[in-house]
């Protein structure tokens, strides 16, 4: 019979020192294995799952922190010239129907400086500045725009006369009457025929101190009447008179007599 070697038995407290050894062995090789979301956890440090170098846990913490924290900055959207262009005009026609006229105004400013525009885009520009200043009652923004706007060959004929003759009047109302002479001739080259105009376009060579010019296109109006078979305006032979007068010419003066006691007997 074969023997044994004998054991001598352990006391409690040996079996709870060896089981207690036992589990923290066991304890080392379960948490080396764990993994988390950034690799699998070796000691203190995590190893990237595909073999990338070892990064302490708080390392990665604070690199998913900032990534988090990252602000998102959209990439700015490209307008095209034509769009910007049109988004200009809306910004400038906003403005206007708001009462926001100086705004409007710095708009149409910057529309003005883009490049490449077509002559359209121009008269366009144009025709919301006269607006703008018509709206605003800014008066030199309004003749300064109507001067501009009628240079293009894009204004309608009627409106073309139309703002002559607002021309007209706007400068006479200023005194600057050779303005006004301009643009009345301009008005009736377009095809204008407001009498007021004419009138306009009169007075202001006599106020201009042009008489013998007034003399001619007053005397050509009342020849016109008498021609029609209709009796010129007082208005016209006084005008008539007073123009030999300053020039001195007494047969000018005979003449124009004449005829304001033909047409107008009972006046003195």
């Amino acid at each position: 019979m074969r023997n044994f070697p004998s054991f001598t038995p352990l006391s409690v407290a040996s079996i709870t020192s060896l089981l207690t050894a036992f589990a923290f062995a066991l304890a080392g090789p379960v948490a080396m294995a764990q993994s988390t979301a950034g690799g699998t956890i070796v000691g203190s440090t995590t190893k990237d799952d595909v073999g990338g170098q070892g990064r302490s846990i708080t390392d990665l913490e604070r690199e998913r922190a900032k990534e988090a924290n990252k602000v998102k900055v959209s990439k700015p959207v490209l307008l095209s010239r034509r769009e910007s262009f049109n988004a200009g005009i809306r910004a400038a026609q906003d403005a206007m129907k708001a009462g926001r006229y100086n705004e409007a105004t710095a708009r149409l400013n910057e529309l003005d400086a883009l490049t490449d525009k077509s002559v359209d885009d121009v008269y366009l520009v144009g025709r919301i500045r006269v607006a703008v200043a018509s709206a605003s009652e800014n008066e030199p923004l309004l003749i300064a725009s109507l001067e501009s706007v009628m240079q293009l060959p894009q204004l309608p004929a009627a409106e073309r006369i139309e703002f002559g003759d607002l021309l007209v009047r706007k400068y006479f109302n200023r005194k600057d009457y050779p303005s006004a002479i301009a643009a009345a001739l301009r008005s009736f080259a377009d095809g204008g025929r407001d009498p007021a105009i004419r009138r306009a376009q009169v007075m202001s060579y006599y106020l201009n101190n042009d008489f013998a010019q007034a003399a001619k296109e007053v005397g050509a109006d009342i020849l016109a009447a008498e021609r029609a078979g209709t009796k010129p305006s007082e208005e016209q032979l006084r005008l008539l008179l007073s123009c030999a007068q300053k020039l001195d010419d007494k047969a000018a003066h005979a003449s124009a007599m004449e005829k304001y006691a033909a047409h107008y007997p009972k006046v003195r």
